[in-house]
């Protein structure tokens, strides 16, 4: 059994002011195993960030089904973790304090709270900015805060909403061997959505791409490469070349192969 399951899934949305009706998601069926990587991929409105909403429990699914280990998901659910891409953080609380609000949530005592965050404040490597406030903290430093927020409640699956697409290029590459680094020791299934080719290359055991509205599932790509990859290697340029035709794109510089 699939731990995430994703069956024939349709969303709309109504325009409060005319009446309009607007598709978000129509027919989308997916699956993710337990420790799978899995890229959402597609332009901006195709729906990706409704759907990690859908599989989340925030909102509710126009017709459809979606389990996770088998259960129906009806409202968020503790095994979930969510990463957004403005952290949202809360600026009164300390980084510590920060990752710590899911456990006070669930009613964790505080003695077992403090083990748990000093574990995910190494694991993200920011011990030395454990009692900083987010205004003291760089674009990296709080999405860290927001990974280990989330890794903090022991979560079997972490949804994540384009994490990195407000940082520089640099912060972004590192932060994502910080993330596949995670991945592989804490040994999560991932859904992260995005819209950059490269990312979702080097990130994923599987790319999925979305049409444009409605989203639908138009292509399914199983990236074959050994980790860590190297961005500019003849394989991973090939696969990066097959994803953009989807979108009609032909990268004249890269030669031609069929995956």
């Amino acid at each position: 059994m699939a731990l995430v399951q994703v069956e024939k899934v349709s969303k709309q949305y109504r325009n409060a002011t005319s009446k309009e009706i607007f598709t978000s998601l129509k027919n989308v069926s997916l699956e993710t195993d337990t420790n799978e990587f899995v890229c959402l991929l597609g332009p901006s409105g195709c729906g990706k960030s409704t759907l990690l909403k859908l599989i989340a429990g925030l909102q509710k699914a126009d017709s459809g089904r979606i389990t996770v280990e088998g259960n129906e998901v009806r409202t968020p659910d503790g095994s979930v973790g969510v990463v957004f891409q403005d952290y949202a953080l809360f600026p009164w609380r300390t980084v510590r304090r920060n990752i710590s609000i899911g456990l006070d949530v669930k009613h964790i005592p505080k003695s077992e709270q403090n083990d748990k965050v000093d574990w995910a404040i190494k694991l993200v490597g920011l011990e030395k900015f454990a009692n900083y406030y987010p205004h003291q903290l760089s674009g990296g430093m709080k999405q860290r805060v927001a990974i280990a927020r989330a890794l903090v409640l022991d979560s079997k699956i972490m949804l994540m909403d384009e994490p990195f697409g407000a940082l520089d290029a640099f912060t972004r590459m590192n932060l994502q061997d910080d993330l596949i680094e995670l991945w592989q020791k804490q040994k999560f299934a991932a859904i992260f959505v995005t819209h950059d080719v490269d990312e979702a290359v080097y990130l994923a055991d599987k790319v999925i791409v979305m049409t444009p509205s409605p989203g639908e599932i138009k292509k399914v790509f199983n990236i074959e490469l050994a980790r860590p990859r190297v961005r500019t290697s003849v394989d991973f340029n090939m696969y990066r070349s097959e994803i953009l035709k989807q979108y009609g794109y032909v990268d004249k510089n890269t030669v031609e192969y069929q995956i």
